[in-house]
Formats: C-alpha cells, structure tokens, sequence
C-alpha cells in the first residue's frame, strides 16, 4: 500500500474506464498507470500483489469454502444369526398362539357336551314331570354305556310306552370322554327326582365329562335339578 500511495493511486479515481474505482477502493491490477508506476509487467498475473508487497484484498474477500470430510457410516447389515434370532422367537410365538387357540377349542367342546348331555337328563326328567309315571317301564331315563355312547328314553307320543332310546356318541376325534364306572342309568320319577331300580330316591354321583383340557362335572341336586360347573381333573376311565 505504500506504493500505490506514493504513486498517487490511492484516495482518488483512475481515469481509466476498465478500472475506475471510488475513492478509498482497492487499486484495479489492470490499470496501466499502475503497472507502470509499480514496475509490473503489462499482461495481468496472480503475482503482482506479491511483486508489489500487497496482500490480495480479492483473496480475502472470499468466503471460506466448508471442507468437506467423507463420514464412514456405521450401520451394518442384518447379518444371518440375528435373522435365525427373529425366526426363532417369531416361531415360539406362533406356537404359543396356536397352541392357545387349540386348548380353547378343546375347552370349548368339552363344555359343549357336557350341556349336550345335560340338556338330555334334563329331557327326560321334564318327561317324566308331564306324564306322571307310576311304573319303572314308563319313566323316562337315561344310560351311560361307555366312555362315548349314552342314550335317552322318553314317551314323546305319550301312549303310555317308551320310545325307542335314542343312542348318542361323543365324536373320537374331539377326544371327550364321560367318566366312569359303567354302566349307569338315571331315572326319573313322576316329581322329577331320580331313582334307582327299586324306585327308591337317590342322589347319584355326578357325571364327569372330560378331555385333555379339563373337565366338567354334571350334578344332581336333592330334587332332581341338575347343573353343569367345572371340575378339577379330567375325566377317569
């Protein structure tokens, strides 16, 4: 700057029309009255702000370009042992589910039947209520043969006669079973009341109608009523 200052380039204009500068402004490089004052050689170069012991004001001026660093991401693949992981867990939810859903189903069969039978004890005793039968032949009952096969006998036409026993199954493949001992038959009295061979009243042994799932237990009361509620243990042989 003391050059130019000597030379009388600073603080006025330049008459020159390709450099001319306010006052107070950088000197324009390209302006022949410079160069020439400063002993710079005519064509223009980067190196006569150095030749002239100035610092390049345009260099500065820039604004600094952010320097761009290359960030090594971290992330990774999923590799096989983590899929054989989620795999796995996904499975033994599965089966979990599954296995809800078939103990459910046995469950439910299982109540099913025992209001299946339930409903036909209650069958013939409300027959037995209608008719009032004084003789054994003409109560209605019913009787358990094995695990799966019962049947009921009523006098629907009421001629006085039973009907042929209805014979009843529990399907094999639900896996319901009624408990024993057997055979056993229940029979009703003309009050509802169940009796035995001597038409002595009695109050028989609950029915024990199971599976894998559990069981359920089909009561008599002390007039005859009966219920279905759960049991403990599933059905014996």
């Amino acid at each position: 700057m003391g050059q130019l200052k000597k030379s009388g380039f600073v603080g006025r204009s330049c008459w020159h029309g390709r450099c001319s500068k306010e006052k107070g402004s950088a000197p324009a490089w390209g302006c022949p009255r410079i160069q020439s004052s400063l002993g710079l050689p005519g064509k223009p170069t980067e190196q006569w702000p150095k030749r002239a012991g100035i610092i390049s004001f345009q260099k500065d001026r820039l604004p600094m370009r952010p320097q761009l660093t290359s960030v090594k991401s971290t992330a990774r693949g999923v590799s096989g042992v983590d899929l054989l992981i989620v795999i796995a867990m996904a499975a033994v939810i599965a089966g979990f589910a599954v296995f809800s859903l078939v103990r459910a189903n046995r469950t439910t069969n299982r109540s099913n039947y025992a209001v299946d039978i339930a409903n036909h004890l209650q069958k013939a005793r409300q027959d037995s209520i209608r008719r009032k039968p004084t003789e054994l032949n003409q109560m209605a009952q019913l009787k358990v043969f094995n695990r799966r096969f019962y049947s009921i006998a009523v006098d629907a036409d009421s001629d006085g006669y039973l009907d042929v026993p209805l014979v009843i199954s529990l399907p094999e493949s639900t896996g319901v079973e009624i408990g024993g001992p057997f055979p056993k038959t229940y029979i009703f009295d003309s009050e509802g009341q169940t009796v035995d061979e001597k038409l002595r009243r009695v109050v028989p042994a609950a029915i024990k109608v199971g599976n894998s799932s559990g069981a359920s237990n089909i009561t008599f009361s002390d007039d005859g009523k009966i219920t279905v509620a759960p049991a403990n243990n599933p059905a014996s042989n």
